[in-house]
C-alpha cells in the first residue's frame, strides 16, 4: 500500500540449445517482487557458450495506489539483444 511503480520479471524456458542462459538475480523474481528498471543500459541475462534460439520471457507489473489520479501514464523500455 502506498507504493506506485513498476518493474520486470525474467525467466527462461527450455527452447533452444547450446549453453543455458543466466539471468541478472536482479529481475530473477517471483510473486509480487520485480526488478528496478533503469535509466542506463543493464543486462538481463548472459551466457558463457554458444546458444542457438534461446528464450527469456519477461513479465511487466505495476503497482498503482487507488488514491492516484486517473490518467495515461506511459513509458518506453528499449530492449537489445547482443552477441558476441
Amino acid at each position: 500500500a502506498g507504493t506506485e511503480g513498476y518493474g520486470i520479471q525474467a525467466t527462461t524456458t527450455s527452447a533452444g540449445s547450446g549453453g543455458t542462459l543466466s539471468l541478472n538475480p536482479r529481475y530473477n523474481q517471483t510473486g509480487n517482487t520485480v526488478g528496478g528498471l533503469t535509466t542506463t543500459t543493464i543486462q538481463l541475462a548472459s551466457s558463457t557458450e554458444p546458444v542457438a534460439n534461446r528464450e527469456i520471457v519477461v513479465t511487466h507489473k505495476a503497482a498503482v495506489s487507488g488514491l492516484t489520479p486517473a490518467g495515461n501514464y506511459q513509458d518506453t523500455i528499449t530492449y537489445n539483444c547482443v552477441s558476441n
